[in-house]
C-alpha cells in the first residue's frame, strides 16, 4: 500500500461516552449494521451501539489535492481512513487487490490518538478523480462513501445550496434525502445548522439527519445566529469543533475561501465587525479573486445577506460598512444567504442575490418587499446550481421534486425579465421579526406560546359554557 503524506487532529471532547465488500457502496451504516455484521461473521446480538460511529463520517475542507474526513466514535479510540480511486478493486481486508498503473495512488492514514472526535486530512489526492473511502478502527464497523476532487480545468460542475435546517426534523430529513440524489460535488449551507449551537443533542440530530448527504458530499457552511446564540457563548466553539475549513480568515473556521474549477467562494461570518479586519480581509480576497481569474465565477456566502424581503430584512451591518458597494466593485456574480426562512432571488443594481433559508425551520412571510426581488416564495426547498464556463443554471426545488424557480445567470446578470411578480405560496408562520434579529428568533417562540395559551383559554371557556347549558 502506498502511504502519502497526511495530517490529522484529534479534537478534545469532554462529554459522557455515550463486510468490507459493502463498505464502499453508498449505504447508511446504521440501516445496514446487521448486514455488515453477518458479512463479517458476527451475529446481530454482537453488534452494539459502540460498534457504530456516533457521528459521521462527514467531508470538509476540500482543496486541490487534499480533503478532511471527520468522524466521532462512540467511545475513545484510534481511527483509520483509506481512500482508493474509483474503479480499483478491494480485497476482503479493505486493501487494493490490484495496483493499476493508470490509476492514482491510494491514500491511507491512521490517527492513533485515543479520542472520540477525529479530524483526518488525506493529502496527495489526484485532481478531478473520484474516490471511494472507508473509515474504520478497533471496535468500529467500517463505513464510508465517495467523493470527487476538484478538477484542475474549467469543467462543468454542480453544487447544492440549503440552509436554516434547524427545528423541524421531518422537513430537514426530506430536504437532505432529495439533495443527496442530485450528485453534487459539494454542498453549501447558509447557516443555522442547528437550533442552539450550545446543545450537543442539536448537533447530534444534525449529523444524524445529514449523514446520507455529507458522507458523499463535502460540506461548505457558514455560521448562523443560532450557532452563535450570543457573543462568547459555547455555540461558536462547538461550530469550530465540528466544522473544519481553511483557518486563515480573520476568525478561524468562520471566515474562509474555497475554490472549485472556475469558481471562487468567499464565505464569511455575517456578524463580524465589518468596520475592522473583516472588511479588509473581504476586500483583499475579492480583489485577489478578480486578479487571479478575472472571468471566473465569484460567489459570496453568509447567513444574513445584504438583501431580503423577509422579516429580518437587509443586513444593516453590511450596509453601514459599505459592503454592498464593495460587492459591486469587484463584480461579485452572486451573493448567497439564508436567515429568513424563504426562497428569494433578485438583482439590486448589479447586486445579484439568492436567499435560501427553507431547509427545515418554520417558514416566514414577505414583510419588507424589495423592488429588486424577482421571485419570493415561503416554501421549504433547496437550490441546485449547475456551473459552466459562461453561464450558471439555478433550479430551486420543492420537496415533491417540482421546480419552484428556474433561472440562467451570466456574468452580465439574470436572463429572465426584471420585475417579475413575487409570490408567497405558503401560509405565513411569522408576523414580526421581533427583538434583536441578529441573535435569535425568540419572538417567534413567544408568538407561538401566546397562540397556544389563547387556544387553551378559548377551549376552557367553551367547555364552561356547555356545562352551564347542560344544567
Amino acid at each position: 500500500m502506498t502511504l502519502t503524506s497526511a495530517t490529522f487532529r484529534c479534537v478534545a471532547w469532554s462529554l459522557p461516552e455515550g463486510t468490507w465488500a459493502e463498505m464502499f457502496s453508498e449505504f447508511r451504516p446504521r440501516a445496514f449494521a446487521g448486514m455488515m455484521a453477518v458479512a463479517m461473521g458476527l451475529t446481530p446480538a454482537l453488534v452494539h451501539a459502540d460498534d457504530l460511529l456516533r457521528k459521521g463520517p462527514w467531508l470538509m475542507d476540500l482543496r486541490a489535492t487534499s480533503l478532511v474526513v471527520m468522524a466521532e466514535r462512540a467511545v475513545s479510540g484510534p481511527l483509520r481512513v483509506v481512500a482508493v480511486p474509483l474503479g480499483a478493486a478491494m480485497d476482503s481486508g479493505g486493501e487494493p487487490a490490484v495496483h493499476a498503473s493508470s490509476l492514482p495512488a491510494e491514500v491511507s492514514v491512521t490517527d492513533a490518538a485515543v479520542c472520540r472526535l477525529h479530524e483526518v486530512r488525506l493529502e496527495g489526492l489526484s485532481p478531478g478523480t473520484r474516490y471511494r473511502y472507508v473509515v474504520a478502527g478497533p471496535g468500529v464497523l467500517p463505513t464510508g462513501g465517495v467523493f470527487t476532487m476538484p478538477p484542475n480545468t474549467d469543467v462543468p460542475f454542480r453544487f447544492v445550496v440549503y440552509g436554516d435546517t434547524r427545528s423541524e426534523r421531518v422537513t430537514h430529513r426530506a430536504i437532505i434525502e432529495a439533495a443527496s440524489r442530485e450528485g453534487a460535488d459539494f454542498a453549501v449551507h447558509t447557516g443555522d445548522l442547528v437550533a442552539d449551537g450550545r446543545s450537543e443533542r442539536a448537533w447530534q440530530d444534525f449529523f444524524s439527519i445529514e449523514e446520507p448527504l455529507l458522507r458523499n458530499t463535502p460540506l461548505v457552511p457558514v455560521i448562523g445566529n443560532h450557532e452563535i446564540v450570543h457573543p462568547l457563548s459555547s455555540g461558536t466553539s462547538n461550530f469550530q469543533r465540528y466544522i473544519h475549513v481553511d483557518p486563515t480568515g480573520p476568525t478561524p473556521e468562520l471566515d474562509y475561501t474555497f475554490r472549485f474549477a472556475n469558481a471562487r467562494f468567499v464565505l464569511a461570518n455575517a456578524y463580524d465587525d465589518w468596520t475592522g479586519p473583516a472588511r479588509t480581509w473581504l476586500s483583499n480576497e475579492l480583489s485577489r479573486a478578480r486578479w487571479e481569474a478575472p472571468d471566473a465565477w465569484l460567489f459570496v456566502v453568509m447567513h444574513w445577506g445584504p438583501r431580503s424581503s423577509g422579516p429580518h430584512g437587509d443586513n444593516y451591518l453590511f450596509h453601514d460598512a459599505g459592503i454592498d458597494q464593495l460587492l459591486k466593485q469587484y463584480r461579485v456574480d452572486l451573493v448567497i444567504s439564508g436567515h429568513d426562512h424563504e426562497y428569494e432571488r433578485g438583482d439590486d443594481g448589479g447586486l445579484r442575490y439568492v436567499v435560501s433559508g427553507g431547509g427545515g425551520a418554520g417558514l416566514y412571510r414577505r414583510m419588507h418587499p424589495h423592488a429588486s426581488s424577482r421571485v419570493f416564495a415561503s416554501e421549504h426547498h433547496y437550490v441546485r446550481i449547475d456551473v459552466e464556463r459562461d453561464k450558471l443554471t439555478l433550479s430551486a426545488m420543492r420537496l415533491d421534486g417540482t421546480e419552484l424557480d428556474h433561472a440562467i445567470l451570466r456574468h452580465t446578470g439574470w436572463d429572465d425579465t426584471p420585475g417579475r411578480p413575487c409570490h408567497d405560496s405558503a401560509r405565513p408562520r411569522l408576523t414580526s421579526a421581533g427583538g434583536d434579529a441578529r441573535w435569535s428568533d425568540a419572538a417567534l417562540g413567544l408568538s407561538r406560546m401566546a397562540s397556544g395559551v389563547l387556544v387553551a383559554a378559548t377551549a376552557l371557556l367553551a367547555l364552561f359554557r356547555l356545562r352551564r347549558l347542560a344544567r
